[in-house]
């Protein structure tokens, strides 16, 4: 046998769905809203050459990369605050 939902109980139940659809797209949309910055550059010793594989950290985090064959590196950190460390055997962080 076949039961038939009255239309206002029917309606309520596609709203509190719509509702919740809404709800879940917007929680998608602040996560992916927040802000992180992609920084790019080249660690280099005295003479201005770069230096492969250096390790470039964001301060306070696990978060880093190791410098390419030419001393190139990007980065992707938390906000426009963040302060990178470099080091490389042989020299002092900066």
């Amino acid at each position: 046998m076949h039961k038939t939902i009255p239309k206002n109980k029917a309606g309520m139940a596609g709203k509190a769905r719509l509702y919740g659809l809404v709800i879940g797209c917007l929680l998608l949309a602040s996560a992916a809203t927040a802000q992180t910055f992609t920084v790019t550059g080249k660690v280099m010793d005295e003479n201005g050459v770069g230096l492969p594989g250096a390790t470039v950290l964001e301060k306070g985090t696990a978060n880093g990369t190791v410098t390419d064959v030419n001393g190139n590196y990007s980065l992707v950190i938390a906000g426009p605050n963040s302060t990178l460390v470099m080091s490389f055997v042989g020299y002092t962080e900066e």
